[in-house]
């Protein structure tokens, strides 16, 4: 399968599953000897998808001078103050603000759906999608998140034009406001295995009369059905530069493979702008490797509803709306049926879901597995 194909049926399969956006993609990118080019993803951490993994540019909770900012941070960064951690280390804000840490599994998650459309042809040809999608892990599933949504928030609204021009201008990504994620939950394991499968039912039908010398002419329905072999997709990780060696003890488990993310994202109204000058040589990022954004119903519903120039969206904001299908149209129509509000924080608005729709939302799916056997992950730390 297509690897944007892959990861586009992944993300959004598992997406009713209510454990934010999940990555194809769950190991950190690595240059082709091995070495990993970030750490592994953390909450704070500020950058965009690509072919179903998360690439970080920059974390607002460390220093800009911190080892872990490999590309830099904006000239105006300033990092994100959080009441009561004056005189912390980078690991201990860390800690301060992880608000809600929990253990999943071992096991596995799993979604399946259809859906069906007909095809603008002369046989109006029924299309039905039957997708399946699924992550594994023999390990327990470290679960990460903030409880400071507020303020992360407002940090990106005071920030995200800053972003978008050091990331354009200073670095040639030549990534939209859409792309950037900011990252305010995750969840991580040691090793994975994730699969998504594919199967297409074409059903045609025909109609014609038929002329038989001595009798009525009468009219004859012909009807046609073909099934697609399923197309599946499976991988396996984290990379390894080098298989064990026999004899050797087991390294200790490390817990930096990340399967979901959970943050806010953007979107604004204007066409992409032209960054940089005759000086600066920028790489624009085809279409086709983009990963899919899962929270472009909510994005598009406060831009098409107000007048608005730019829309926030959290991945909580989409549960109400997408707990039965994971169908963009389907999460609009639920949008348009219920009808709710939206607020402005400086110009900036962000749908309104009341109580009731929150409470009615389950928690997270947990991983199909005979009991919560393993032992418990040991907390990642920050030099």
């Amino acid at each position: 399968m297509d690897p944007t194909a892959s990861s586009e049926t992944y993300a959004s399969q598992l997406s009713t599953l209510r454990h934010g956006h999940a990555l194809w993609q769950p190991d950190v990118p690595r240059v082709s000897g091995g070495d990993a080019l970030s750490p592994p993803v953390r909450i704070g951490d500020v950058g965009y998808l690509r072919y179903g993994g998360f690439h970080t540019l920059f974390n607002v909770l460390l220093p800009s001078d911190h080892a872990s900012q490999r590309w830099g941070t904006p000239p105006d960064f300033r990092q994100l103050e959080v009441p009561g951690t004056d005189g912390l280390t980078p690991q201990q804000v860390l800690d301060f603000v992880t608000s809600s840490k929990s253990s999943l599994g071992p096991g596995v998650l799993k979604s399946s759906g259809s859906y069906s459309y007909i095809r603008p042809d002369e046989l109006a040809t029924s299309v039905t999608r039957q997708q399946t999608a699924s992550v594994t892990t023999s390990n327990q599933v470290l679960q990460e998140d903030t409880n400071l949504l507020p303020l992360f928030q407002q940090y990106m609204i005071q920030h995200y034009k800053s972003w978008l021009e050091w990331a354009n201008e200073d670095n040639g990504f030549g990534i939209d406001l859409s792309d950037f994620y900011f990252v305010t939950g995750c969840d991580k394991s040691v090793e994975w295995e994730v699969t998504t499968s594919s199967s297409i039912r074409e059903d045609q039908e025909s109609h014609g009369t038929v002329d038989m010398t001595g009798y009525e002419n009468s009219t004859a329905v012909i009807t046609s059905s073909t099934t697609w072999t399923p197309s599946v997709d499976r991988r396996r990780g984290p990379y390894r530069i080098s298989p064990p060696v026999p004899g050797e003890l087991p390294i200790e488990p490390v817990y930096n493979q990340c399967l979901f993310i959970r943050g806010f994202r953007m979107m604004d109204r204007s066409l992409p702008e032209e960054y940089g000058d005759e000086d600066v040589i920028i790489e624009m990022i085809p279409d086709d490797c983009k990963s899919i954004n899962l929270l472009a119903p909510i994005l598009e519903y406060v831009l098409r509803d107000s007048s608005l120039e730019v829309a926030i969206a959290h991945d909580q904001d989409i549960f109400p709306f997408s707990e039965d299908a994971p169908n963009p149209l389907k999460v609009m129509s639920n949008l348009d049926e219920l009808r709710p509000g939206i607020n402005v924080v400086d110009g900036v608005g962000r749908i309104e879901i009341p109580a009731s729709l929150q409470e009615a939302v389950a928690g997270p799916v947990q991983p199909e597995a005979p009991g919560n056997a393993g032992s418990t992950p040991p907390i990642l730390t920050v030099d």
